[in-house]
C-alpha cells in the first residue's frame, strides 16, 4: 500500500502526536520526534483481526511494522488477574524486555515507541475500522524484519530449537509471560540464521518488586512445559517429514 494524494494533506495541531519511547532508541531516537500522519507512509497491510490491524510502514525513511490496537475496557467478566487490554500487553512488555537487552541483542524485534490514543479520521483509510469506536485506538512501532518465516520442518534444526527454547527461557526471567507461544510467533531469518520471539499482545508482564504469585508461577510453568512438549514433537516430525504430532499448532488458530 502507498499513500494517495489525499494522504498528504496538512494536519491540524490535534492530529500530532509524540511518539513515546518504550525505552532508549538505538536506531532512530523516535522519543526526540513529534510524529504526524504525513512522516509515516503506509507499504501493505500485513495482518487484520478483530482487535489488531498490523501494517508495514516507513517512519520518515526508516521501514517498520505499526500494529494498531482496539482498546479494550475492562469489564465486570474479565479475570482481575490478568491485563486484557492488547495495547497495555504489547507495549509494557517491550518496555521490560527493551530495558532487559534482548531487543538490542536481536532476540526479540527492536522497539521504537508508541502513539496513543489515535484520531482514526486523521488516518483515514487505513484506520477506517476504528472511527466509528467510542475508544481511540493506540499503536506500537517495532522493527520490520525482511525474510523471516515461521518456524517450521522446512528451517527445523535442533540448533535453532535450542534458541527459541533458550530464548523463552530469558523472556521469563524478565518476568514476562508470553502467553501465546505459538510457532507463529516465532520467526527466523535464514539469511542471517536469526531466531525471535515476536508479538506480545497477550502477554503478562510482573512486577518486580515482589515474588511471583502461585498463579503466575504456574502460568510460567506451564508456558515451558508446553514449549518443551512442542520442540521434542516437532522434531519427531522432522525425523518422519511431515507434520503429525504438532499440526494443531500451525493449522488450528483463533
Amino acid at each position: 500500500m502507498s499513500t494517495t494524494p489525499s494522504d498528504q494533506q496538512s494536519l491540524t495541531p490535534s492530529d500530532q502526536h509524540s511518539i513515546t519511547p518504550s525505552d532508549r532508541c538505538s536506531i532512530i531516537p523516535f522519543s526526540q520526534l513529534s510524529i504526524t500522519r504525513r512522516d509515516v507512509t503506509f507499504v501493505r497491510e500485513l495482518h487484520k483481526s478483530k482487535n489488531i490491524i498490523v501494517f508495514q510502514v516507513t517512519v520518515r525513511g526508516l521501514m517498520c511494522v505499526m500494529k494498531v490496537y482496539r482498546h479494550i475496557e475492562r469489564q465486570y467478566y474479565h479475570t482481575p488477574f490478568r491485563e486484557i487490554d492488547p495495547f497495555t500487553c504489547e507495549s509494557t512488555a517491550y518496555r521490560r524486555l527493551k530495558a532487559r537487552g534482548l531487543c538490542d541483542r536481536g532476540i526479540i524485534p527492536n522497539s521504537y515507541g508508541v502513539i496513543e490514543q489515535m484520531d482514526p479520521m486523521s488516518w483515514l483509510p487505513y484506520l477506517d475500522k476504528f472511527r466509528d469506536e467510542e475508544t481511540r485506538p493506540s499503536s506500537v512501532f517495532v522493527e520490520y524484519i525482511p525474510d523471516a518465516r515461521e518456524f517450521d520442518l522446512d528451517i527445523f534444526t535442533k540448533d535453532r530449537m535450542a534458541k527459541v527454547r533458550a530464548i523463552l527461557d530469558e523472556i521469563h526471567s524478565a518476568r514476562v509471560l508470553h502467553h501465546d507461544p505459538a510457532p507463529r510467533n516465532i520467526l527466523v531469518q535464514e539469511g542471517s540464521d536469526r531466531v525471535l520471539w515476536i508479538d506480545f499482545d497477550v502477554a503478562q508482564t510482573f512486577s518486580e518488586e515482589k515474588p511471583l504469585t502461585e498463579m503466575q508461577q504456574t502460568w510460567m510453568e506451564r508456558e515451558k512445559k508446553w514449549m518443551d512438549w512442542f520442540a521434542s514433537a516437532l522434531e519427531e516430525d522432522y525425523q518422519e517429514g511431515k507434520l503429525s504430532r504438532t499440526w494443531t499448532c500451525y493449522f488450528e488458530r483463533d
